[in-house]
């Protein structure tokens, strides 16, 4: 075991718990929690898109998911962006332990960065993320200005349990735990959309959605979600266009009004626990880095 790493492990942890684990010369690191080595996503994005070459990641976490990525040939480079200082930090050391070259990642608040300032990219890959936003519909119209592919997966409301629309979007609002907690998003509060509103806020934004499942439950995946492949309109012939625009709105018209994600995967007992108690603990002792 390599001593020098193993401290660095440790310290790390010292600071929040690790999420990802990571393997040198035999020896494991870390710990296997949020990203699943049998993760079934990276392989199904690049099934959809073989010549992705520079990837865009959005809520990146420890960098679990973005090392598949990077490792996939062909691919040049991945702009891999988290909101917390704490993931970004192990991600970075694990890149450097590992000699990864190709991968960049960047701290960021994704509700208001400016994606322009990264230039464009072959493909965006958001899984496990857009359900963290508030109002997931304004990052779809900013990916439109930096990428004609977007791979998602993402939980959506059962459309019986929609009790809520905004900006014309019906779904349910659900708590966030913020900075604190490491598996929530930034705001106090997310907005999952039903299944028709999320192929809506796509359609808007200037792309066109295939539903690739809308019952996710490979490893890795958002539990009872849906995997969706966007396309801008732009790069899609008229009449393919409007091929593609038919047989959304048949998936649509076919969905049970009991798909979806439930309401406990949004939140499960013991994340709402662990949270109460990290931030009971932070008012108690501060946090310094």
């Amino acid at each position: 075991m390599d001593a020098k790493v193993q401290q660095e492990v440790d310290r790390l942890r010292k600071e929040s718990s690790w999420l990802v684990r990571f393997s040198v010369d035999g020896e494991r690191y870390g710990k296997n929690r949020n990203q699943e080595p049998a993760d079934v996503r990276p392989a199904s994005f690049f099934r959809h898109l073989p010549n992705a070459r520079r990837i865009l990641e959005l809520g990146a976490c420890q960098g679990g998911g973005t090392f598949q990525l990077a490792a996939h040939p062909g691919v040049h480079e991945v702009v891999a962006i988290e909101g917390r200082d704490y993931h970004v930090e192990k991600a970075q050391f694990v890149q450097k332990t590992l000699g990864v070259t190709n991968v960049q990642f960047l701290c960021e608040n994704l509700e208001t960065f400016d994606l322009t300032s990264l230039g464009r990219f072959d493909a965006v890959y958001c899984v496990g993320f857009l359900y963290h936003l508030p109002r997931p519909w304004e990052l779809l119209r900013r990916l439109a200005a930096i990428t004609d592919h977007i791979y998602i997966n993402t939980h959506y409301v059962r459309l019986s349990e929609a009790d809520l629309t905004i900006d014309g979007y019906a779904g349910m609002s659900y708590t966030e735990f913020g900075y604190a907690d490491p598996l929530s998003g930034l705001s106090g509060w997310s907005f999952w959309p039903t299944l028709p509103a999320l192929a809506q806020m796509l359609l808007d934004a200037g792309f066109v959605p295939e539903i690739l499942e809308i019952d996710s439950v490979g490893p890795g995946q958002s539990p009872h979600g849906t995997t969706v492949l966007a396309r801008r309109t732009t790069t899609i012939p008229e009449h393919e266009l409007q091929d593609r625009v038919q047989k959304l709105h048949q998936v649509l018209e076919r969905l049970p009004r009991n798909a979806g994600s439930p309401n406990e995967a949004a939140h499960p007992w013991w994340r709402r626990t662990l949270s109460r108690l990290k931030r009971s603990v932070r008012r108690i002792v501060p946090h310094h880095k």
